[in-house]
């Protein structure tokens, strides 16, 4: 094989990670925005549960339907941000030196920190 097409092997391979990756980041994105769009959301049900006590002048929170019904809405809410949460947890392509324990790429093939090189991709690579 030529020097050329090695070139172009590897510049392919580069381009089809780089593809990967940005499609990680895209998904990723769409769930920050979703996770932003589900915070404000929450922000205005409190914002109502506290308009209705204020100008209703509510004392008693568990005799109000309408509280009583804002409160789930909020525990909804609350449950959705959590899974949001635990979904953009999950799609981190984060790991852990084998070297030094800090966090890293987990597709790094030498740690940016210590430089050491990572057990996994070593052992793909052999």
């Amino acid at each position: 094989m030529s020097g050329w097409d090695e070139l172009g092997t590897t510049l392919n391979d580069v381009a089809k990670v780089g593809t990967k990756k940005a499609g990680k980041w895209f998904e990723v994105g769409k769930l920050h925005l979703k996770l932003a769009n589900a915070e404000f959301d929450l922000k205005e049900i409190y914002e109502k549960i506290g308009e209705e006590i204020y100008m209703g002048r509510i004392f008693d929170v568990e005799a109000s339907p309408k509280i009583q019904d804002l409160l789930a809405k909020a525990r909804r809410q609350e449950q959705k941000i959590k899974k949001l949460e635990e979904k953009i947890r999950q799609s981190d392509s984060v790991g852990t030196c084998v070297s030094c324990h800090k966090k890293i790429d987990e597709e790094s093939r030498y740690c940016p920190y210590c430089s050491a090189p990572q057990a996994d991709y070593m052992k793909n690579r052999y």
